[in-house]
């Protein structure tokens, strides 16, 4: 017998799938019954030959008299298209497939051999999939949507029921619910079906085990393998808080269906309904706290109400907003400035005159500073909104966004337009300045005073913006004598804005912006040396020692993707030829750049200092950014390991850790990072007792 789960009722906790029923051939039946514009696939995977057998049954449109035209992979092979069991002709070049004017239903047949190579060890990549768009093997399947692995309309989304056969304990999934799963004589099938338009379907899979759990009527699922499968439990009750907690802020869930899939290549990115997650990846505890509930959130945003592209990208930044800085803020005010300081800082080391551009010009990430601007900056835009217009406004507007546009392209223009209604102002001015404009607001306070006055004491001043000024809110925070605190909010419109504050006690410290609420550029003092900075270095350059030579920095400078820079042999290294250039320095040439180590570190007979602890430098592999030693505008990057130590490993994980100061490491594994401490800032005076 067929077994069939009715996932609707299952009221009982996470239960492990195992599947003995009686596997059923494919094969079409007469007369079979289609909606218009469905997609029926029907598709054999044979992963040890990287083979898939493919048949789609198709109904067009009613009223259709245009010739029919589908993608589909220039790999396909053996194509036969059939109308009511005969043969029809078509054309078929440069992928696309040509069908001559129908509206009766056909089936179009074909084979495809997938086996693009899997980097084995890959380097730190913008590209969630690595480069990998299509793979059929033993170990795993990813088939992405660009692929063209299926055939798929060119005139518009469609509805798909997707059946694939696959060897027993090779289980798949894509867009939709699962219908049923199935499994006799060594293979097994699974069929999933989508009620919402897709453009295509994109497929994932392999030698992994089903867990599932409901959530009302909504599927729960991780699909992990043997090693990983213990941690089912905690991804499947994590995917519950965060859908509950979702459901609540923006309304119904668009799916029927969320899961947790484990993929042979450390990817880390999702679909809707589901999110495709690294071996390697899915066992770092907090992606469970983080991670997990961003790729959530794109149900709703990004995959639930879609993204006018062509008008800019908004997804990243708002799903960053309310999944990542939401969890940091609903910890702690602190924890929630903190990061938007970290956003600040990666924005201020990636992003430059050379490669910023304006918001409402972001598609997707492609580098490290484009992530700081459609991520980073896009997200410090919808906090700002949130302050500018209110709690209830902006929630209301989101609200009002997935109620009224779920399944509809939505742009920046059209998010502008509900956030004003729902604050009853115009909001133009203040979108098209943080949209349209590439640069940021560079803000001073400057001509402070201090006067002991007859009703206490007042401090006057005035804020500078540089360039084309903002209008913007500026929180100032005037500390005084017995842990008074006075607070003003001054709005910034022209080059020059004036203020005064009072308090009962003599002042201490006077603060603009002290919750780092406001996007904008920090100055030299608020930016410490990052590891970030290696990715965007102004000239390069490597010094080397003898012992030290250009090939052990090779994997370093590979995994930052700095791949054409200049060295120089330590002995000719000069502070007049290289004070403009930022430098990375190995072995004993390092002595070139500690001079500039902070105070909190110390490097002293063979021990490195640091506040994390002390570490022996022959068993240690160690990691600085710091200030160029004859130019505090330019950073020195230090790299040093003991010769036994696995050096092209720990290369590849540092540029994981950008928004760090210092990294150490015990073989491969990270034992102590932190951060540098700030040290002055153009927003900060501290005052003189008198």
């Amino acid at each position: 017998m067929t077994k069939r789960f009715a996932f609707a009722k299952m009221k009982h906790p996470a239960i492990n799938l195992t599947c003995a029923s009686l596997f059923v051939l494919f094969f079409f039946l007469p007369g079979i019954s289609i909606a218009a514009g469905e997609i029926v696939l029907h598709i054999v995977l044979q992963p040890d030959n990287h083979l898939l057998l493919g048949e789609a049954t198709i109904s067009p449109e009613p009223g259709e008299h245009d010739p029919l035209h589908l993608a589909l992979s220039e790999k396909a092979t053996g194509i036969r298209v059939q109308q009511n069991g005969l043969d029809m002709a078509f054309g078929f070049a440069n992928g696309r497939l040509t069908i001559p004017t129908t509206t009766d239903l056909l089936t179009v047949s074909w084979q495809a051999r997938f086996d693009q190579p899997v980097p084995t060890t890959p380097t730190h990549h913008e590209d969630p999939s690595y480069g990998v768009r299509a793979i059929i093997s033993s170990v795993g399947t990813f088939l992405g949507r660009e692929s063209n692995w299926h055939p798929r309309p060119l005139n518009g989304p469609s509805t798909y029921e997707l059946t694939v056969e696959s060897p027993a304990g090779y289980r798949v999934i894509s867009q939709g619910v699962l219908l049923k799963e199935q499994s006799a004589g060594g293979r097994g099938s699974m069929t999933w079906k989508s009620t919402l338009p897709e453009s295509a379907l994109t497929l994932a899979g392999g030698p992994l085990q089903l867990t599932t759990s409901q959530l009302d009527d909504i599927q729960l699922f991780t699909f992990l393998s043997a090693e990983n499968q213990p941690l089912a439990d905690t991804y499947l009750a994590a995917t519950r808080n965060y859908l509950e907690m979702y459901i609540d802020l923006f309304g119904p869930y668009p799916f029927g269906k969320f899961a947790v899939v484990e993929n042979f290549i450390p990817t880390g990115y999702g679909f809707p309904g589901w999110t495709l997650l690294g071996s390697t990846v899915i066992r770092l505890p907090f992606i469970v706290t983080t991670s997990l509930g961003h790729e959530v959130a794109h149900s709703w945003w990004g995959n639930g109400v879609h993204v006018d592209i062509e008008r800019g990208n908004w997804s990243e930044a708002l799903t960053t907003y309310i999944a990542d800085h939401l969890y940091k803020e609903r910890e702690s005010a602190e924890a929630a400035r903190d990061y938007r300081l970290k956003i600040l800082r990666d924005y201020a080391a990636l992003v430059d005159t050379q490669n910023r551009f304006p918001l409402n010009r972001f598609i997707s990430r492609h580098d490290r500073a484009s992530q700081a601007i459609g991520y980073g900056k896009g997200m410090m835009v919808f906090h700002m909104l949130r302050r500018e217009i209110g709690e209830e406004p902006f929630w209301q507007g989101l609200r009002s966004i997935s109620g009224d546009r779920m399944g509809e392209r939505v742009s920046w223009e059209d998010l502008r337009g509900v956030f004003e209604k729902t604050s009853g102002r115009s909001l133009n001015a203040w979108f098209d300045q943080w949209l349209t404009r590439a640069d940021a607001p560079e803000l001073a306070l400057t001509n402070v005073t201090m006067e002991d006055t007859n009703h206490g004491w007042q401090v006057n001043g005035a804020i500078k913006q540089s360039g084309t000024p903002f209008q913007l809110n500026l929180l100032l925070k005037l500390e005084c004598g017995d842990e008074e605190t006075s607070m003003g909010r001054v709005r910034l419109e022209g080059a020059r804005t004036p203020f005064s504050l009072t308090c009962r006690n003599q002042p201490t410290r006077l603060t603009g912006d002290p919750m780092a609420d406001l996007f904008r550029e920090l100055g030299p003092g608020e930016l410490p040396p990052t590891v970030n900075g290696l990715r965007n270095p102004t000239r390069l350059l490597l010094v080397t020692s003898p012992s030290s030579d250009r090939q052990n920095s090779g994997p370093l400078l590979g995994a930052f993707r700095q791949n054409r820079v200049d060295s120089i042999p330590a002995e000719q290294w000069s502070v007049r030829t290289t004070r403009d250039r930022d430098l990375l320095v190995t072995g004993a040439a390092a002595d070139i750049c500690l001079s500039s180590l902070p105070n909190e570190a110390e490097i002293k007979e063979g021990q490195l200092h640091l506040p994390a602890g002390d570490f022996d430098l022959a068993s240690h592999s160690v990691f600085l950014a710091l200030r160029h030693p004859a130019n505090p505008e330019r950073n020195c990057f230090v790299f040093l390991t003991p010769p036994d130590a696995p050096r092209a490993v720990v290369s590849r994980k540092i540029p994981h850790y950008g928004k760090y100061g210092y990294l150490v490491f015990d073989g491969p594994t990270n034992v102590a990072k932190g951060f540098w401490p700030p040290e002055d800032s153009p927003l900060t005076i501290e005052f003189e007792k008198r």
